[in-house]
C-alpha cells in the first residue's frame, strides 16, 4: 500500500474489512482518513456460529435429544419471523404433525441457556438487519447473563469492534460479491484438483 503516494492514500475514506483486528493497524497506518466498516457477512456469521456452537454443547449434555437438535439445526438458525406457522406437517423424530415454528419451540425447551441464546441473537439479527444502530448496541452492552459462554465471546468482540459494526450499518458498503467469487474460486479448485499446469488452472478460473 505504501507504494501508493501519501496524498492517494490520504484521499481513501471508506475500506470494508472483516474482523481481523491486524488489519485495524494496517489501515490506520496506511489510510489514516478511512473510516473502517465491518462486513455485515462477517458480524452475521459471527454471531450465528455462536449459537451453532451453543446448540452442539447442548446436544452433547442432552443425548437423547440429540437427534432432533443435529436434524433440525437450520431452523434454529433460521429468522424467527420467516418460520411456518401454518402447515402441519410431518417432522422425523417427532411423532404428530407440526409446523416449522413448534419444531422450534420444542428444540429451545430441551435447554434454557440454548433458549435465552437463541433468542438474543435473533433479536440482534432482527435489528441489525432492519439498521437500528441504538437497539443493537444496547444489546451489545445489556446482554442476558444466561447466555452461552460463545455467545458472551462473541459478544465481547462486538464490544471491541462496536464502532466499526456501527459502520456497517450507516454505510451500504459489502464485501458480498468479492467473498462470492472467493468462494467460487475455492470451489474451482476443488474441481480442479490434480491440474499439474498452473496456467491451465488460473485460465480455467477466469473463463468460469
Amino acid at each position: 500500500f505504501f507504494s501508493y503516494t501519501k496524498g492517494a492514500r490520504d484521499n481513501v475514506r471508506t475500506i470494508c474489512i472483516d474482523m481481523y483486528s491486524p488489519y485495524i493497524e494496517l489501515i490506520r497506518s496506511c489510510f489514516p482518513n478511512a473510516e473502517i466498516i465491518t462486513d455485515r457477512f462477517h458480524v452475521i456469521q459471527l454471531i450465528s456460529r455462536s449459537l451453532n456452537r451453543t446448540r452442539i454443547k447442548v446436544m452433547k449434555e442432552h443425548p437423547k435429544m440429540q437427534n432432533k437438535l443435529k436434524k433440525y439445526w437450520k431452523l434454529i438458525l433460521k429468522s424467527n419471523d420467516d418460520l411456518d406457522t401454518e402447515n402441519h406437517r410431518r417432522f422425523k423424530c417427532f411423532n404428530y404433525h407440526m409446523t416449522e415454528a413448534q419444531v422450534v419451540s420444542e428444540l429451545l425447551r430441551i435447554d434454557s441457556e440454548l433458549e435465552s441464546t437463541y433468542w438474543y441473537y435473533q433479536e440482534f439479527l432482527r435489528n441489525f438487519r432492519k439498521r437500528n444502530i441504538e437497539r443493537c448496541k444496547e444489546l451489545i452492552h445489556n446482554p442476558n447473563k444466561d447466555l452461552s459462554e460463545t455467545m458472551l465471546t462473541t459478544i465481547k468482540t462486538f464490544k471491541e469492534q462496536e464502532k466499526y459494526i456501527v459502520n456497517s450499518m450507516r454505510y451500504s458498503y459489502s464485501n458480498g460479491v468479492i467473498e462470492g467469487t472467493n468462494n467460487l474460486i475455492k470451489v474451482l479448485k476443488r474441481i480442479a484438483f490434480g491440474y499439474r499446469s498452473y496456467d491451465n488452472f488460473r485460465n480455467r478460473i477466469l473463463l468460469v
